[in-house]
C-alpha cells in the first residue's frame, strides 16, 4: 500500500487494539438487576516506516450481565449510578500463510463499576479476516 505521508510502498503492522472508541451500559431489568454493555474496539494498521495510520478495523460488542453488590441485587438508583471500562485488550493474528485467510482477534474484559467497587464482569472478544480493514486515509 502506498503511504500517504511517506510517499512511497510500504508494508504494514498492526498497532493493536490501542483505542476503546466506546463503552456504554443500558439498563436491562430493574427485577433481575442485568444490563447490556456495549462497546466498540478500533484496531489499526500503521505503516511500517512512518506509524501513519493506513487502515482500520471496528469490532462492535454487546453482551448482557447480571451485577450484584455483596450478594444482593441493585436498586435503581445504584444501576443508574454505574460505570463500565474495557480492560486486558489483547490483539492477535493468525493464519496468512499459503491459501490461510489471515484473521485479527480481540479479547478483553469489561467490567462494570458502582463507585469504585466492581459489580460484574465479562469477557469479551471477537474476530475478522484482514480483508475487513478499511482505508483510513
Amino acid at each position: 500500500m502506498r503511504c500517504p505521508d511517506c510517499q512511497k510502498f510500504v508494508s504494514m503492522d498492526t498497532a493493536g487494539a490501542d483505542e476503546c472508541v466506546d463503552v456504554s451500559i443500558e439498563i436491562d431489568s430493574l427485577e433481575n438487576s442485568t444490563v447490556s454493555v456495549a462497546c466498540e474496539v478500533r484496531v489499526t494498521r500503521v505503516c511500517a516506516d512512518c506509524g501513519t495510520e493506513l487502515k482500520e478495523l471496528t469490532f462492535d460488542i454487546e453482551e448482557t450481565l447480571e451485577v450484584t453488590l455483596a450478594g444482593r441485587k441493585l436498586t435503581e438508583d445504584e444501576l443508574n449510578s454505574l460505570h463500565a471500562s474495557l480492560d486486558d485488550v489483547d490483539t492477535s493474528e493468525s493464519g496468512g500463510g499459503r491459501y490461510a485467510k489471515n484473521i485479527i482477534s480481540f479479547d478483553g474484559t469489561i467490567e462494570v463499576y458502582l463507585d469504585k467497587v466492581m459489580v460484574g464482569s465479562v469477557k469479551v472478544g471477537d474476530s475478522a479476516a484482514a480483508s475487513a480493514f478499511e482505508e483510513c486515509c
